[in-house]
């Protein structure tokens, strides 16, 4: 080749193509790679593994972009590329470079393959299109910001998709390496199976018998064994004939076959002894010999000893008093059933560790915070489809740093596919706490984890699909609201889940969590409290706090005191209007959701939170759902504002709350109207009265 910049450009020009030659190989190589997939592989060839391949194209196709665009890379326009010698010859260099698509270099080849300027008439087209377009862009210009967060949201695609693709190899790997490789030989079974049946390679000691085989061979058979020669002839030969095989490999199958149940009782329990207590637990329900083994004292002693160091001669002293009141005989350690004293010490600890739970002074309820800091509470999202599948997900908080005072908000967004919104039967959610604690209410090391039922929602009653309200959308999702309370997001035409939220109170939820089984909530006991001496027992003496908030910011809170009726209960509802006019700053409902890929904002959308106090500073209502804001006619009210009124509603099995407000164009919305209302049956069966 000539360089248009001299010969002492040369050795610098070199140097500038080897690595740009070794890039355009790679992707070279890649593209065939890729096309001998598509050729061979077309039957198997799923979307994940084209997509890596494009993947992986892009990557190389990029570096070499990059490579020439470099400012250490010499301006390669300037070293326009002549042959220097056409030869009508076949050139074997030239077809391994061009893959065998070029043969030679002669003059008819030349404008083909190595014209470093198009036709006159193509770049008169050029400059006409050019002088077209132009204009347009030069009006329409895009933000660097956008352009930022395209690349960013590009890069992030890329690195799932790699890391995706490096999980799938170290799973294949995996399983290459589990599979069972074969110990054994075709050989040495036949011939044990020959000297268990007929005797072959034993030393006899009794009188024998022979018997000729399919295969023309002698086979020597005692006659203590020779009850049916040719029934035992008839077994050999199918046992060979399925042993050649390479798709029968089964084993012999003997009368009696050893198995764990014929060992010694010792033997079990000591094997038990190196479990865990959830598969302890579990290897009680094999069968009815390993369930007496696995509550052997023993075995729950040392696991008592374990964990509860310091409580055995406790527990010895508490059980002896107990024996002692009750008979009169001597107290005997052997019978002491120590599984059920390690749950009971176990459940009492926690009881008592539980009952410091700190309050919000503000709210009334249990921190949030404490939830997650203290406890160390993680919680889990349980989807059963219509053919009784389970599907669990990990559910986390939105907004773990600074958690609401009221309430604790769960989302969950996975890469792997939820089922179809029409296939889910019911939803629940599990608290995963630490069966033992230790001082400060941290899980003890070793401790095993149960699951407690928070919250449950069956989506078919009676064979009959409950409808799922739709209540709000955005160009990229639509919001779904359960009768229980649960939000759930699907992409906007389709039937596919993309974010599941679930609001708790706070209210008893640490109690919850702890003491819950997995097939009932736990609710603790209310004591009834009555009065006799005030006519208005129940109607008076309530404190509110309201709490509305998005995924990730308070958008407008407060706290009512004293509140009460001055009639008595109408239609079934106590109604108390609180003070409205020094109300909090109040922000327009919006919602903000995220997954890992896509972001969007939702708006009229929010969760309120309700914590209703009665005279005695018992939490009498507590309640968290997601709700929205409608428009309603102003003629409604007695008073006129600047921009069109919103009413925020919530009803529930114990009350009803409204909150009404006004917009206005300075961005500030007003509230000029707030309604709590108890229902009657809630307040008869709280304060045991008749309303």
């Amino acid at each position: 080749m000539s360089a248009t910049q001299g010969p002492e450009g040369t050795p610098a020009l070199m140097n500038c193509m080897e690595p740009i030659h070794i890039r355009a190989k790679e992707v070279r190589k890649a593209i065939e790679e890729f096309l001998l997939k598509i050729e061979h592989e077309h039957t198997t060839l799923s979307w994940p593994t084209v997509l890596d391949n494009f993947a992986l194209l892009s990557g190389h196709i990029s570096s070499l972009l990059s490579m020439m665009k470099s400012d250490k890379t010499l301006p390669l326009r300037n070293y326009p590329v002549v042959p220097l010698r056409l030869n009508p010859d076949t050139d074997p260099v030239l077809m391994e470079l061009t893959g065998r698509r070029v043969p030679i270099m002669s003059h008819a080849e030349v404008p083909d393959y190595l014209r470093t300027k198009p036709d006159p008439e193509v770049e008169q087209t050029e400059r006409q299109l050019l002088a077209e377009v132009m204009p347009h862009t030069e009006q329409t210009s895009v933000s660097p910001a956008q352009l930022t967060q395209f690349n960013k949201q590009c890069n992030r695609v890329l690195d799932k998709i790699k890391v995706a693709r490096s999980n799938w190899q170290a799973d294949q790997v995996n399983s290459r390496s589990s599979a069972t490789a074969v110990t054994f030989k075709q050989r040495a079974t036949e011939e044990l199976v020959a000297a268990v049946y007929y005797g072959r390679g034993i030393k006899l000691t009794t009188p024998v018998a022979t018997l000729q085989s399919a295969d023309q061979k002698t086979i020597i058979i005692p006659n203590t064994k020779v009850s049916n020669p040719s029934k035992l002839s008839s077994f050999y030969e199918k046992y060979t004939d399925q042993s050649n095989r390479k798709k029968n490999h089964f084993p012999v199958k003997h009368k009696h076959k050893l198995c764990v149940s014929d060992l010694p009782d010792e033997i079990i329990v000591k094997i038990f002894a190196f479990l865990d207590i959830d598969n302890l637990l579990q290897v009680t329900c094999v069968c009815r010999k390993w369930k007496h083994l696995s509550e052997d004292s023993l075995l729950w002693h040392d696991t008592f000893k374990r964990f509860f160091d310091v409580g055995i001669n406790t527990a010895y002293s508490k059980l002896m008093k107990l024996t002692l009141s009750d008979t009169k005989r001597e107290f005997d350690k052997s019978s002491v059933s120590w599984k059920r004293q390690f749950f009971n010490h176990c459940r009492t600890r926690n009881q008592r560790l539980l009952s410091n739970v700190k309050i919000d002074p503000y709210a009334g309820v249990t921190l949030a915070s404490d939830i997650f800091e203290k406890y160390h509470i993680k919680f889990q999202l349980l989807i059963k489809d219509k053919q009784d599948k389970d599907h669990y997900f990990p559910m986390q908080s939105s907004c773990q740093r600074n958690p609401f005072k009221a309430s604790i908000l769960l989302q969950c967004h996975s890469l792997h596919s939820f089922p179809p919104l029409k296939s889910i039967k019911s939803l629940s959610i599990f608290a995963v706490t630490a069966l033992v604690l230790g001082h400060g209410c941290c899980p003890v090391q070793g401790s095993p984890t149960k699951l407690g039922l928070v919250k449950c929602e069956n989506l078919l009653v009676d064979a009959k699909e409950r409808e799922l309200a739709d209540i709000a959308s955005d160009d990229q999702i639509e919001m779904h609201k359960t009768p229980g309370g649960f939000l759930v997001g699907s992409w906007k035409g389709t039937d596919d889940p993309a974010i599941i939220y679930a609001p708790l109170p706070c209210y008893n939820l640490v109690q919850k969590s702890f003491f819950s089984t997995r097939e009932r909530i736990f609710s603790p006991a209310h004591r009834v409290v009555l009065d006799d001496i005030d006519p208005r027992y129940g109607l008076h003496g309530y404190t509110c706090y309201l709490h509305l908030h998005s995924s990730t910011k308070t958008l407008w809170q407060d706290k009512f005191s004293h509140l009460s009726s001055n009639e008595s209960v109408e239609d079934g509802v106590l109604i108390m209007t609180p003070d409205s006019s020094c109300v909090g700053p109040f922000k327009l409902l919006s919602w903000r959701w995220k997954t890992e890929l896509f972001s969007g904002l939702i708006k009229n959308l929010a969760v309120l939170d309700i914590v209703v106090k009665d005279c005695n500073k018992d939490v009498i209502w507590a309640a968290s759902s997601p709700v929205t804001s409608q428009s309603i006619s102003s003629s409604k009210l007695s008073f006129e504002q600047s921009g069109p009124l919103m009413l925020v509603h919530h009803e529930d099995d114990c009350g009803i709350v409204t909150v009404t407000y006004a917009t206005s164009t300075d961005g500030f919305p007003s509230v000029p109207s707030i309604k709590i209302c108890l229902k009657a049956s809630k307040i008869n069966q709280w304060f045991g009265t008749k309303y």
